[in-house]
């Protein structure tokens, strides 16, 4: 028969959980909730396992129930802002990532999930101390290692990258997305054709994985056909990188090179336009940045600078200003939906590319 007891319960709900019987699990734990609803572990693996299922709102108000209970429970201080970035509220959700960072310092799991979600969100300036302070904790980690070598490709330290992406692949040797990444440092105007032919073989098989990295390796692999003479296939490559999400200067003025190149005018014409229109809001960025924090009110600068880091993929930063445009105009249904739009697409790249290993066990 089927356990009634709360303990018979809990313990039922926590080995379907390790057997990623997650439905089966959040029955157990909601059913240990109705019995025992003071119980501030209940409510966590019970969000736990409403998190798992993306039932965010309720895993929200479960680790809220259990903060209540024991505001000393930092794991649920932790997943109460990993869920609050789920839905996309980034500023309320960093907080307190980083709150339990302050509470429990130590704590690998908070750093390395803090650093992956600042990775994924495109903050690579910021999650590169977060990744650092996490191989303090544990060093011999090979997917540390491959975040903090990414984020320190795309910041421009490519020394720094190549050093972590080596200890990376010391450590899982069969990590295409790393290997890719590590063969994009050696990518430059003076490398050999066999060196280009041997990144674009690794490229290929990265994307053919279906890497959360795919819209960049697209870029790089255009970049080495353009370096081969390969026009046509360089062009396809760039919108290949669009298509995947990916966006940059450097990606449209390949595209405007390359379509000039193939004798489309008016796609060339499009795409330096647009070339021009990023380099411009780029320059653009910290003066309205600056601005919205003296006049805090100014809904169009919000949402200016919203679309402007939206237009970098600085999704972080993105979904702050709408958040911060909504709170200021609720009902804006234009943006509202814009915004939704959005979300859905930062969720999709975050959910797919997020590793179990991020989350915390249940207590």
């Amino acid at each position: 028969g089927t356990p009634t007891s709360v303990m018979a319960q809990f313990y039922l709900g926590t080995r379907r959980y390790e057997a990623l019987d997650i439905e089966g699990a959040a029955f157990c734990f909601e059913r240990v909730n109705r019995l025992n609803s003071a119980w501030d572990i209940a409510h966590y693996d019970y969000g736990m396992a409403l998190f798992r299922l993306q039932r965010f709102m309720e895993a929200e108000r479960h680790f809220e129930l259990a903060l209540r209970l024991n505001p000393a429970l930092v794991q649920a201080t932790f997943m109460l802002g990993y869920t609050l970035l789920a839905k996309g509220n980034f500023g309320d959700g960093v907080e307190q990532m980083k709150q339990a960072i302050r509470q429990s310092p130590k704590e690998l799991q908070f750093h390395w999930g803090y650093g992956y979600n600042l990775l994924r969100m495109n903050q690579w300036e910021e999650a590169i101390p977060v990744l650092k302070q996490a191989l303090l904790i544990r060093e011999a980690d090979a997917d540390i290692h491959a975040s903090l070598g990414e984020a320190l490709l795309f910041q421009g330290e490519v020394e720094g990258a190549k050093k972590h992406l080596d200890r990376s692949l010391q450590l899982n040797a069969k990590a295409l997305p790393t290997l890719a990444l590590r063969y994009i440092c050696d990518l430059n105007s003076n490398a050999t054709p066999e060196t280009l032919q041997k990144i674009e073989k690794v490229l290929q098989q990265a994307i053919q994985a279906e890497s959360v990295h795919s819209g960049q390796f697209w870029f790089y692999l255009g970049q080495i056909y353009r370096q081969r003479d390969k026009t046509r296939e360089a062009f396809q490559s760039y919108r290949n990188a669009i298509h995947s999400g990916f966006s940059s200067e450097l990606l449209f003025f390949g595209l405007s090179e390359t379509a000039e190149q193939l004798g489309k005018k008016l796609d060339a014409q499009l795409y330096r336009d647009e070339y021009e229109r990023l380099q411009s809001l780029r320059s653009q960025i910290p003066l309205l940045a600056q601005h919205v924090l003296r006049v805090k009110d100014d809904t169009d600068a919000h949402l200016a600078l919203a679309r402007a880091y939206r237009s970098f993929q600085f999704r972080q930063k993105a979904m702050t200003e709408y958040y911060r445009y909504l709170q200021l105009i609720p009902t804006d249904s234009k943006v509202l939906e814009e915004r939704k739009a959005y979300f859905q697409q930062v969720h999709e790249a975050l959910r797919h590319s997020a590793p179990l290993s991020l989350l915390p066990k249940l207590l």
